[in-house]
């Protein structure tokens, strides 16, 4: 910087002198005045252009005792367009895209599972009025005494489910209803059905894969969504029966032992 201030002072003396000589010479040497014009226009430029000192040292040994400033920040290059929403997002899995999905979906099966229970819970106080006598024992048709006792084993099942744990059942009540060979009896009723189901809707897996287009396609594909969802339910529900009926069998087996 002191070189800066050294030329400038040097330019304005400089133009200083010319302008002296321009007024006591002649005409004929204005010429002078006109080069020392000249001369300190030169070195006011050259003292504006190199005056200045040096951010960092280039030259060896000359501003060794001159310490180099802060370093400064590289400059983070702009974004490119797709990082900044302009293009398509990169490909994900589908375990991806199913994650936002995921807790509305556990909700809404907790709620369908209890909406079956209470709907269970109703229909067995239904029941129950035929079924059941004053002291509360289970009596009455073989055919009555199973529907109650399904009814039972989807209210407890159901409401487990919808609570998170594994469906347990309270079934001591009807051991005295029923026999092992009608308990026995049912849960082969129920395997068949469980086996029919399994069959059925294994058709409807595989047709899937049909090929896209057509004036049926959506009605097509209309069916078998609510043919599958219907299976789902139905599976659900002969899923527990099973469970339960098996408890069932082993209440009244050891009340047969017992006795």
């Amino acid at each position: 910087m002191k070189l800066l201030w050294a030329g400038i002072v040097e330019a304005v003396a400089a133009a200083a002198v010319g302008a002296w000589l321009y007024g006591s010479l002649p005409a004929s040497d204005h010429i002078w005045a006109e080069v020392i014009w000249l001369v300190a226009a030169v070195t006011l430029a050259a003292s504006v252009a190199w005056g200045r000192e040096p951010a960092v040292d280039e030259v060896d040994g000359q501003d060794a005792g001159r310490s180099a400033g802060p370093e400064l920040p590289a400059l983070a290059r702009p974004d490119p367009p797709e990082a900044m929403g302009a293009g398509d997002p990169d490909p994900a899995g589908a375990d991806e895209w199913l994650q936002p999905v995921g807790g509305i979906q556990a909700a809404l099966w907790r709620s369908r599972w209890t909406l079956q229970a209470l709907d269970a819970e109703r229909r067995a106080q239904t029941l129950a009025e035929a079924v059941l006598d004053r002291g509360g024992a289970v009596e009455g048709p073989g055919a009555a005494v199973e529907e109650l006792a399904d009814l039972a084993i989807l209210a407890q099942g159901f409401r487990a489910l919808a609570e998170g744990v594994a469906p347990r059942f309270d079934l001591t009540r009807f051991a005295s209803a029923v026999t092992r060979e009608q308990v026995a009896a049912r849960l082969a009723r129920l395997r068949a059905e469980t086996e029919a189901l399994g069959r059925e809707l294994e058709l409807w897996i595989q047709r899937g894969a049909l090929q896209p287009g057509g004036p049926d396609r959506m009605v097509e594909e209309r069916v078998r969504y609510e043919r599958l969802e219907a299976g789902l339910r139905e599976r659900e529900r002969l899923w527990l029966l099973e469970r339960g009926w098996t408890t069932l069998y082993r209440v009244v087996s050891e009340e047969d032992a017992r006795a």
